[in-house]
Order: structure tokens, then C-alpha cells, then sequence
């Protein structure tokens, strides 16, 4: 079995002027790499997407929205390929988010390998190719357009790069290079405000630290057995956190699908599942049970 999931986590370290909003970000046009290139290579190198740094030191901003339009997944499947976006939060070295589109927005079978070739998945099961999963995440387009709206706050500069990476545990793909460009366009926006007071407050109402920070805790490509734990999180000694969202794709008991009549079907087994905070770092299992099935996990705050 494969488990995909993928936790955002707000964390913040414990511990008179006119207000003003000023939005900020990327322009429509930024490509990867050159249009007009030969050749495109999967050599690691990011490709900057958004570059800013709040008017004011300290201050607040949050980004807000992310679209982007590609190839598509199909085609970067049939490649090897994936695009991946970081996030790096006011200097950081390492970035506090990475994720592909497509997963980002809740859907981790974008492109599906069925009867030995890729498929668009999503077409089968869809509107057509558009997704949508609430009003905060979605696709616009049917050969593109991964969208979402995540509120990610920070206190002095936003960067945002965009790079091909391989897609899975596929090898011999890094420095592979394929004739023709591989363009990508991105939309990131956010805004920023003046106010000594400004806040994000979630819509439950909870009202975070100025210090708080969008944190991604990924577990991929992982075979968990039946009655199996598997760490979704850990958060360090002196920092606590608000679970804000997850998302889970899954493979049980492959081929985990089939096309009958041009219809897409799928085979999995049914599958449940227990969710469990530990609170401390002591603390054993079973610990605080948040959540009794697999699809369903409360959302409590982690000291």
C-alpha cells in the first residue's frame, strides 16, 4: 500500500499607527526557462517565481493565492517529471512548503498510469478535467490551472521558486534533458499590513501569533502495513501549532484501476484508519484519538 499524505501546519514559537493594506505579487508571464530554448534539462535549478519583502521591518503579510497552467499531467507523467513550488519564509534556508500542484489542491492521481499508458484521470471522474474541491482549492482548466487560495502568513519576505524534479522513485532522470521548452506560468499573490495589531484569523475564529508560519510535514512514496503507525507530523520542543488542513492519496491492492468501455473504474479496497495525538514528546500511544476514521480527523492544537 502507498500513502501519500500531507499535513499543513501553522506554528509559532510560544511567547499606534494608520493602518494600511498593500497587495503584492508575481506577474503572469513568468516562464520556465526560456520559451525559445532547445532544450529543457532536469537539472534541480529554481526558476524564481515571486521575490518580496514586506515595506515595513518587522511587519506582517500573508500570501494568499497560487495559480499556475503547464503542461499537462499527462505529459509531464509520460516525461518523468513533476513541477515542484517552495515556499522559503522570511530567509529561511530551507523552505517551509514544497508541494506539486495537482496535490496541493487535494488531488495526488492527476495523471494515472492505467492499461500501460497515462491517463488524464481526472477526466474520468470529473467535470471534464475541472476539479474542484471547496471554494479555497481547485482547477480552472482542463489541461491546466491548479489553484488555491491557503493563507500563509510571515513577518518579513516571501520567496517562491518553481523547478522539474523527478516524479516518484523514478531513475536515471536527473540531468535528463528533452527536446523543446517546458514553460510554466504562475500567478502568486498575497498582501501586506501596516497595522501593529494585524493578525490572521482563521474562519473557526482563532486568531493566530504574528509569528505564525505555514508549515508542510509530507510522508510519500511510503508502504504502511495493516495495524501500522506512520508519523504525519512532529513538531520541535517549544513551538506549538494549529493543524490547519490534510491531504491524503492512497494505492491499495494494484491495479488500483481499469478502463471498461472508456469508463474509468477503480478497484481499491476499502480501507479505515485511526487518527492519534501525542501531545508530548513522552507521551505513548494511543495518546488523544482525534479522529475514529480514516477521512475523518479533528482539528486540535499541538503544544
Amino acid at each position: 500500500m502507498t500513502w501519500l499524505p500531507a499535513l499543513l501546519l501553522l506554528c509559532w514559537h510560544a511567547g499606534p499607527a494608520d493602518a494600511a493594506l498593500r497587495t503584492f505579487g508575481s506577474t503572469p508571464d513568468q516562464l520556465q526557462p526560456n520559451p525559445r530554448a532547445a532544450k529543457t534539462c532536469v537539472d534541480g535549478t529554481p526558476t524564481t517565481i515571486l521575490n518580496h519583502t514586506l515595506s515595513q521591518q518587522p511587519g506582517f503579510g500573508v500570501v494568499d493565492q497560487f495559480w499556475t497552467v503547464q503542461q499537462t499531467d499527462v505529459e509531464l507523467a509520460t516525461m518523468g517529471v513533476r513541477t515542484e513550488f517552495s515556499y522559503y519564509f522570511d530567509g529561511e534556508a530551507v523552505p517551509s512548503v514544497v508541494f506539486e500542484p495537482a496535490m496541493a489542491a487535494g488531488q495526488s492521481w492527476a495523471a494515472a498510469f492505467v492499461d500501460g499508458k497515462w491517463v488524464d484521470s481526472q477526466r474520468f471522474v470529473g467535470d471534464d478535467g475541472i476539479f474542484a474541491a471547496g471554494a479555497n482549492f481547485g482547477k480552472s482548466a482542463t489541461k491546466g490551472g491548479w489553484w488555491h487560495k491557503i493563507k500563509m502568513p510571515f513577518q518579513r519576505s516571501v520567496l517562491v521558486t518553481s523547478r522539474l524534479v523527478p516524479r516518484g522513485n523514478i531513475a536515471n532522470i536527473s540531468g535528463k534533458c528533452f527536446k523543446g521548452a517546458f514553460g510554466t506560468s504562475a500567478i502568486i499573490r498575497g498582501y501586506e499590513d501596516t497595522s501593529p495589531t494585524a493578525a490572521l484569523t482563521l474562519p473557526s475564529g482563532v486568531t493566530l501569533p504574528r509569528a505564525a508560519k505555514m508549515r508542510l510535514h509530507r510522508l510519500d512514496d511510503v508502504a504502511v502495513e495493516a495495524y501500522d503507525f506512520a508519523e504525519l507530523a512532529k513538531l520541535p520542543a517549544g513551538v506549538e501549532g494549529l493543524l490547519y488542513l490534510t491531504a491524503i492519496g492512497l494505492e491499495v491492492s494494484p491495479p488500483w484501476s481499469v478502463m471498461v468501455t472508456g469508463k474509468f473504474h477503480t478497484t481499491n479496497e476499502y480501507i479505515e484508519g485511526c487518527w492519534h495525538l501525542l501531545r508530548t514528546a513522552s507521551e505513548q500511544l494511543p495518546g488523544l484519538p482525534v479522529g475514529t476514521g480514516f477521512e475523518v480527523c479533528a482539528l486540535p492544537l499541538l503544544p
